[in-house]
Protein backbone atom coordinates (compact mmCIF):
# COMPACT_ATOMS: atom_id res chain seq x y z
CA UNK A 1 0.00 0.00 0.00
CA UNK A 2 1.22 3.51 -0.76
CA UNK A 3 2.38 5.52 2.21
CA UNK A 4 0.38 8.54 3.29
CA UNK A 5 1.65 11.93 2.24
CA UNK A 6 1.57 15.06 4.33
CA UNK A 7 0.99 18.40 2.70
CA UNK A 8 1.10 21.80 4.39
CA UNK A 9 -1.42 24.54 3.64
CA UNK A 10 -1.54 27.81 5.54
CA UNK A 11 0.82 26.56 8.24
CA UNK A 12 -1.55 23.69 9.00
CA UNK A 13 -0.80 20.08 8.21
CA UNK A 14 -3.50 18.14 6.40
CA UNK A 15 -3.26 14.41 5.93
CA UNK A 16 -3.49 13.76 2.21
CA UNK A 17 -3.95 10.11 1.36
CA UNK A 18 -3.62 8.37 -2.02
CA UNK A 19 -6.88 8.32 -3.92
CA UNK A 20 -8.33 4.85 -4.49
CA UNK A 21 -10.74 4.02 -7.30
CA UNK A 22 -12.60 1.63 -5.03
CA UNK A 23 -14.94 2.97 -2.37
CA UNK A 24 -14.79 1.68 1.20
CA UNK A 25 -18.37 0.99 2.26
CA UNK A 26 -20.27 -0.01 5.35
CA UNK A 27 -21.93 -3.03 3.74
CA UNK A 28 -20.46 -5.28 6.47
CA UNK A 29 -23.30 -4.07 8.67
CA UNK A 30 -26.61 -5.87 8.28
CA UNK A 31 -29.15 -3.89 6.30
CA UNK A 32 -32.58 -4.46 7.82
CA UNK A 33 -34.40 -2.45 5.18
CA UNK A 34 -37.31 -4.62 4.02
CA UNK A 35 -38.78 -2.31 1.40
CA UNK A 36 -37.04 -0.42 -1.35
CA UNK A 37 -36.43 3.20 -0.54
CA UNK A 38 -37.79 6.27 -2.30
CA UNK A 39 -35.12 8.94 -2.82
CA UNK A 40 -35.36 12.59 -3.82
CA UNK A 41 -32.20 14.24 -5.11
CA UNK A 42 -32.35 17.97 -5.87
CA UNK A 43 -29.60 19.76 -7.78
CA UNK A 44 -29.67 23.58 -7.66
CA UNK A 45 -28.27 24.81 -10.98
CA UNK A 46 -27.61 28.31 -12.28
CA UNK A 47 -25.54 29.65 -15.15
CA UNK A 48 -25.30 33.13 -16.62
CA UNK A 49 -22.84 33.48 -19.44
CA UNK A 50 -20.59 36.48 -19.15
CA UNK A 51 -21.17 39.10 -21.86
CA UNK A 52 -18.72 41.83 -22.81
CA UNK A 53 -16.98 43.53 -19.91
CA UNK A 54 -19.86 42.96 -17.51
CA UNK A 55 -18.55 41.47 -14.26
CA UNK A 56 -21.08 39.19 -12.62
CA UNK A 57 -18.85 37.79 -9.88
CA UNK A 58 -16.04 35.27 -9.33
CA UNK A 59 -18.27 32.18 -9.20
CA UNK A 60 -17.89 29.38 -11.73
CA UNK A 61 -21.63 29.58 -12.45
CA UNK A 62 -21.06 32.95 -14.14
CA UNK A 63 -17.43 32.84 -15.21
CA UNK A 64 -16.74 29.35 -16.53
CA UNK A 65 -16.88 28.24 -20.15
CA UNK A 66 -20.41 26.87 -20.84
CA UNK A 67 -19.20 23.59 -22.34
CA UNK A 68 -17.02 22.85 -19.32
CA UNK A 69 -19.75 23.73 -16.86
CA UNK A 70 -22.32 21.67 -18.77
CA UNK A 71 -20.11 18.59 -18.51
CA UNK A 72 -19.85 19.01 -14.76
CA UNK A 73 -23.61 19.41 -14.36
CA UNK A 74 -24.37 16.41 -16.57
CA UNK A 75 -21.92 14.28 -14.59
CA UNK A 76 -23.59 15.36 -11.35
CA UNK A 77 -26.98 14.34 -12.75
CA UNK A 78 -25.62 11.01 -13.99
CA UNK A 79 -24.20 10.18 -10.54
CA UNK A 80 -27.50 11.09 -8.92
CA UNK A 81 -29.43 8.77 -11.22
CA UNK A 82 -26.94 5.99 -10.48
CA UNK A 83 -28.13 5.93 -6.87
CA UNK A 84 -30.88 3.61 -8.11
CA UNK A 85 -28.21 0.94 -8.66
CA UNK A 86 -28.24 0.20 -4.92
CA UNK A 87 -30.32 -2.90 -4.10
CA UNK A 88 -32.01 -1.12 -1.18
CA UNK A 89 -33.16 1.77 -3.38
CA UNK A 90 -36.35 1.61 -5.42
CA UNK A 91 -36.91 4.95 -7.12
CA UNK A 92 -34.69 8.03 -7.38
CA UNK A 93 -36.38 11.26 -8.45
CA UNK A 94 -33.67 13.63 -9.68
CA UNK A 95 -34.84 17.23 -9.89
CA UNK A 96 -32.69 20.01 -11.35
CA UNK A 97 -33.85 23.28 -9.81
CA UNK A 98 -33.11 26.70 -11.20
CA UNK A 99 -34.22 29.93 -12.83
CA UNK A 100 -35.66 29.98 -16.34
CA UNK A 101 -33.22 31.29 -18.92
CA UNK A 102 -30.18 30.69 -16.70
CA UNK A 103 -29.44 27.00 -17.16
CA UNK A 104 -27.26 24.76 -19.30
CA UNK A 105 -29.52 21.72 -18.92
CA UNK A 106 -33.27 21.20 -18.74
CA UNK A 107 -34.84 22.34 -15.48
CA UNK A 108 -37.34 20.18 -13.64
CA UNK A 109 -38.24 22.89 -11.11
CA UNK A 110 -38.26 26.59 -12.01
CA UNK A 111 -38.33 29.38 -9.43
CA UNK A 112 -39.55 32.91 -9.99
CA UNK A 113 -36.88 34.29 -7.64
CA UNK A 114 -34.72 36.68 -9.71
CA UNK A 115 -31.73 36.47 -7.35
CA UNK A 116 -29.67 33.28 -7.86
CA UNK A 117 -28.07 33.68 -4.43
CA UNK A 118 -31.35 32.45 -2.92
CA UNK A 119 -31.53 29.35 -5.11
CA UNK A 120 -30.46 26.87 -2.42
CA UNK A 121 -32.85 28.42 0.10
CA UNK A 122 -35.70 28.04 -2.40
CA UNK A 123 -34.72 24.47 -3.25
CA UNK A 124 -34.74 23.45 0.41
CA UNK A 125 -38.19 24.99 0.82
CA UNK A 126 -39.44 23.08 -2.24
CA UNK A 127 -38.08 19.86 -0.75
CA UNK A 128 -39.75 20.55 2.59
CA UNK A 129 -43.09 20.76 0.81
CA UNK A 130 -42.53 17.08 -0.07
CA UNK A 131 -41.30 15.95 3.32
CA UNK A 132 -43.79 13.07 3.49
CA UNK A 133 -43.09 11.65 0.03
CA UNK A 134 -39.60 10.12 0.32
CA UNK A 135 -37.37 8.05 2.57
CA UNK A 136 -34.14 9.91 1.79
CA UNK A 137 -33.40 13.47 0.71
CA UNK A 138 -30.27 14.66 -1.08
CA UNK A 139 -29.32 18.23 -1.93
CA UNK A 140 -26.28 18.38 -4.23
CA UNK A 141 -24.47 21.34 -5.75
CA UNK A 142 -24.30 21.08 -9.53
CA UNK A 143 -20.59 20.23 -9.76
CA UNK A 144 -20.48 17.42 -7.19
CA UNK A 145 -20.14 13.70 -7.90
CA UNK A 146 -21.98 11.60 -5.31
CA UNK A 147 -20.97 7.92 -5.52
CA UNK A 148 -23.83 5.52 -4.78
CA UNK A 149 -21.85 4.17 -1.82
CA UNK A 150 -22.36 7.48 -0.02
CA UNK A 151 -26.09 6.79 0.25
CA UNK A 152 -25.40 3.16 1.19
CA UNK A 153 -23.10 4.27 4.01
CA UNK A 154 -25.68 6.74 5.33
CA UNK A 155 -28.40 4.08 5.33
CA UNK A 156 -26.19 1.79 7.41
CA UNK A 157 -25.18 4.62 9.76
CA UNK A 158 -28.78 5.66 10.36
CA UNK A 159 -29.67 2.18 11.62
CA UNK A 160 -27.35 2.60 14.62
CA UNK A 161 -27.60 6.37 15.20
CA UNK A 162 -29.91 8.99 16.65
CA UNK A 163 -32.12 11.21 14.52
CA UNK A 164 -29.86 14.24 15.10
CA UNK A 165 -26.70 12.40 14.00
CA UNK A 166 -25.63 12.51 10.35
CA UNK A 167 -22.89 10.70 8.45
CA UNK A 168 -21.60 13.66 6.45
CA UNK A 169 -19.22 13.19 3.50
CA UNK A 170 -15.92 14.91 3.03
CA UNK A 171 -15.79 16.98 -0.16
CA UNK A 172 -12.53 16.14 -1.84
CA UNK A 173 -10.51 17.29 -4.81
CA UNK A 174 -7.74 15.38 -6.53
CA UNK A 175 -4.29 16.76 -7.18
CA UNK A 176 -1.74 14.52 -8.89
CA UNK A 177 -3.67 11.46 -7.73
CA UNK A 178 -3.76 12.65 -4.12
CA UNK A 179 -7.02 13.57 -2.35
CA UNK A 180 -7.51 16.51 -0.03
CA UNK A 181 -10.56 17.98 1.68
CA UNK A 182 -11.63 21.09 -0.18
CA UNK A 183 -13.36 22.77 2.73
CA UNK A 184 -10.83 22.09 5.48
CA UNK A 185 -8.09 23.39 3.21
CA UNK A 186 -9.54 26.86 3.58
CA UNK A 187 -11.09 26.78 7.06
CA UNK A 188 -12.38 24.46 9.72
CA UNK A 189 -11.19 22.86 12.94
CA UNK A 190 -12.21 19.59 14.55
CA UNK A 191 -14.40 19.71 17.65
CA UNK A 192 -14.25 17.23 20.52
CA UNK A 193 -17.26 15.23 19.24
CA UNK A 194 -16.26 11.70 18.25
CA UNK A 195 -18.07 8.53 17.24
CA UNK A 196 -16.96 5.07 16.10
CA UNK A 197 -18.74 3.55 13.11
CA UNK A 198 -17.72 0.26 11.49
CA UNK A 199 -14.40 0.56 13.27
CA UNK A 200 -13.78 4.01 11.80
CA UNK A 201 -13.18 7.19 13.75
CA UNK A 202 -15.70 9.92 12.94
CA UNK A 203 -15.62 13.50 14.18
CA UNK A 204 -17.50 16.79 13.82
CA UNK A 205 -15.79 19.75 12.19
CA UNK A 206 -16.59 23.39 12.88
CA UNK A 207 -16.98 23.91 9.13
CA UNK A 208 -20.24 22.16 8.15
CA UNK A 209 -19.96 22.70 4.39
CA UNK A 210 -19.60 19.81 1.95
CA UNK A 211 -21.79 21.12 -0.92
CA UNK A 212 -24.21 18.26 -0.25
CA UNK A 213 -26.43 16.68 2.35
CA UNK A 214 -27.82 13.15 2.50
CA UNK A 215 -30.59 12.82 5.08
CA UNK A 216 -33.14 10.21 6.05
CA UNK A 217 -36.74 11.41 6.18
CA UNK A 218 -36.77 11.59 10.02
CA UNK A 219 -33.55 13.62 10.06
CA UNK A 220 -34.70 15.83 7.17
CA UNK A 221 -37.92 16.54 9.06
CA UNK A 222 -35.96 17.15 12.27
CA UNK A 223 -33.92 19.82 10.48
CA UNK A 224 -37.06 21.29 8.98
CA UNK A 225 -38.66 21.51 12.42
CA UNK A 226 -35.69 22.95 14.31
CA UNK A 227 -33.72 25.08 11.81
CA UNK A 228 -34.46 28.79 11.45
CA UNK A 229 -36.20 28.68 8.08
CA UNK A 230 -36.80 32.44 8.15
CA UNK A 231 -33.11 33.03 7.47
CA UNK A 232 -32.40 34.08 3.88
CA UNK A 233 -28.92 35.49 4.17
CA UNK A 234 -25.40 34.84 5.39
CA UNK A 235 -25.12 32.73 8.52
CA UNK A 236 -22.76 34.20 11.07
CA UNK A 237 -22.28 31.86 14.02
CA UNK A 238 -18.94 31.05 15.62
CA UNK A 239 -16.17 30.67 13.06
CA UNK A 240 -18.47 30.05 10.09
CA UNK A 241 -18.10 32.65 7.33
CA UNK A 242 -19.66 30.98 4.30
CA UNK A 243 -21.39 32.67 1.40
CA UNK A 244 -25.09 32.50 0.60
CA UNK A 245 -25.09 28.97 -0.80
CA UNK A 246 -22.96 27.57 2.02
CA UNK A 247 -25.11 29.47 4.53
CA UNK A 248 -28.28 27.83 3.20
CA UNK A 249 -26.74 24.39 3.74
CA UNK A 250 -25.26 25.27 7.13
CA UNK A 251 -28.42 26.86 8.46
CA UNK A 252 -30.62 23.89 7.53
CA UNK A 253 -28.14 21.41 9.01
CA UNK A 254 -27.50 23.44 12.18
CA UNK A 255 -29.76 21.29 14.42
CA UNK A 256 -27.75 18.08 13.81
CA UNK A 257 -24.23 16.76 14.42
CA UNK A 258 -22.36 16.17 11.16
CA UNK A 259 -19.95 13.27 11.65
CA UNK A 260 -17.24 12.83 9.01
CA UNK A 261 -14.34 10.43 8.59
CA UNK A 262 -11.64 12.05 10.68
CA UNK A 263 -8.43 10.63 9.24
CA UNK A 264 -9.43 8.64 6.17
CA UNK A 265 -10.32 10.38 2.92
CA UNK A 266 -10.87 7.04 1.15
CA UNK A 267 -14.15 6.48 3.02
CA UNK A 268 -17.38 8.38 2.51
CA UNK A 269 -16.56 11.29 0.24
CA UNK A 270 -18.00 13.26 -2.65
CA UNK A 271 -15.86 14.70 -5.43
CA UNK A 272 -15.72 18.38 -6.33
CA UNK A 273 -15.25 18.43 -10.09
CA UNK A 274 -14.05 22.03 -10.12
CA UNK A 275 -10.73 22.85 -8.54
CA UNK A 276 -11.20 25.34 -5.75
CA UNK A 277 -7.53 26.42 -5.73
CA UNK A 278 -7.40 28.04 -9.21
CA UNK A 279 -10.23 30.39 -8.22
CA UNK A 280 -8.12 32.04 -5.53
CA UNK A 281 -7.41 35.69 -6.26
CA UNK A 282 -3.88 37.06 -6.34
CA UNK A 283 -4.60 38.66 -2.96
CA UNK A 284 -5.41 35.30 -1.38
CA UNK A 285 -2.36 33.66 -2.94
CA UNK A 286 -0.08 36.40 -1.63
CA UNK A 287 -1.82 36.20 1.74
CA UNK A 288 -1.04 32.48 1.98
CA UNK A 289 2.61 33.09 1.16
CA UNK A 290 2.82 35.85 3.79
CA UNK A 291 1.16 33.66 6.42
CA UNK A 292 3.63 30.86 5.76
CA UNK A 293 6.44 33.22 6.78
CA UNK A 294 4.82 34.28 10.06
CA UNK A 295 4.67 32.51 13.44
CA UNK A 296 1.45 30.53 13.84
CA UNK A 297 0.13 32.56 16.87
CA UNK A 298 0.49 35.76 14.84
CA UNK A 299 -1.33 34.17 11.90
CA UNK A 300 -4.25 33.24 14.19
CA UNK A 301 -4.37 36.81 15.51
CA UNK A 302 -4.46 38.24 11.99
CA UNK A 303 -7.27 35.87 10.97
CA UNK A 304 -9.35 36.85 14.02
CA UNK A 305 -8.88 40.55 13.21
CA UNK A 306 -9.88 39.97 9.58
CA UNK A 307 -13.07 38.18 10.69
CA UNK A 308 -13.91 41.00 13.10
CA UNK A 309 -13.40 43.67 10.43
CA UNK A 310 -15.45 41.61 7.95
CA UNK A 311 -18.27 41.25 10.45
CA UNK A 312 -18.34 44.97 11.17
CA UNK A 313 -18.36 45.79 7.47
CA UNK A 314 -21.28 43.45 6.77
CA UNK A 315 -23.30 44.71 9.71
Amino acid sequence: MNRCRFTTFDNMTYRAVPFFNHFATAHEMKNDTQTQLRVLCCIPHYFAERTGDTYLGPWKSVSQQPDIRRQYVEQTISCARNLSSLPEVGTVDVRVCGIRGNALVSLDVEFDEPEPQFLVFDTIQWMLERRQDYDYYLLVEDDIEVPAEVLSNVIAFDQVSMVNEVLHPNRIELENGVAYNTDFRTSGQWTTQRKLFCGRQLAVNANPHAAVFVLSAPTFNYCGDHADLTLRGRLRIGEFRGGMMASAFANFLSPVSLYRPYDDLTFHYVVHQDKFEPTLTTYHKLSRIAHSLLPLPLVDTIKRLKRRVSGEAES
